[in-house]
């Protein structure tokens, strides 16, 4: 059972034993929002595919509403693919958009293999 469900079940246990005072409740509350709290980061991928293992051709981070710089060289990026950041606790939010437009006969233009990841930290 995770740490945030074990607080729940122990405020019901005392709910039930009658020993929650507002007070209580009130304090739970306020660690539960605490904890919840903190600065969203975003990443944006520019992939050479739709796969989530494909590798990564540009890259963007911004964190609380900021961009960050980002090396030049993609060797020195920390993830390599959109699956290595999920790995490290980002969440994809957005995945590639597969709409093709066509521009002429047999020439299509896709809009790109763009992942957006996020996630909060402390």
């Amino acid at each position: 059972m995770d740490e945030g469900r074990q607080s729940v079940d122990e405020l019901v246990a005392r709910l039930h034993a009658g020993t929650l005072t507002e007070q209580g409740l009130r304090a739970a509350f306020a660690e539960a929002v605490k904890s919840n709290s903190g600065c969203q980061e975003l990443l944006i991928l520019e992939a050479s595919d739709s796969s989530p293992a494909s590798t990564i051709n540009a890259f963007s981070h911004f964190k609380d509403g900021e961009p960050q710089v980002v090396a030049d060289d993609p060797e020195q990026w920390p993830y390599q693919t959109p699956l290595a950041a999920v790995k490290d606790g980002w969440r994809i939010t957005t995945f590639p958009e597969m709409a093709l437009q066509i521009v002429a006969e047999e020439e299509w233009h896709g809009v790109g293999f763009r992942f957006v990841l996020e996630r909060t930290s402390p």
